[in-house]
């Protein structure tokens, strides 16, 4: 992976609200009520805290697949995200690498 990739993902994911967007997706994809994708809504609606009854992640969104984290999609109005699962397989082996 290009040090340049490395460095944009390291930075995406060192925001506290794209890193619960992360884990928060990783969580639905490996569990039982997996579905290719979750909406811009439902992602907001999981981990926005209690006192913040209207919260936009889009601009979250964006920075991840900038990255190259996740796939953003559109169905109607919505946007659908997913997770680029061979992304985050590539950091880990760089930082395996770096830890050899």
């Amino acid at each position: 992976m290009e040090s340049e990739r490395l460095i944009s993902a390291f930075s995406a994911l060192s925001d506290t609200t794209r890193l619960k967007i992360v884990m928060f997706l990783s969580a639905r994809q490996r569990g039982a009520e997996f579905r290719e994708g979750l909406s811009e809504e439902e992602i907001c609606f999981h981990i926005a805290d209690s006192s913040s009854k209207f919260f936009s992640i889009t601009h979250h969104l964006y920075e991840l697949e900038a990255a190259g984290l996740i796939t953003i999609g559109r169905k109607d109005n919505l946007l659908i995200c997913s997770l680029r699962s061979y992304m985050f397989e590539s950091l880990a082996a760089e930082l395996t690498a770096i830890a050899s």
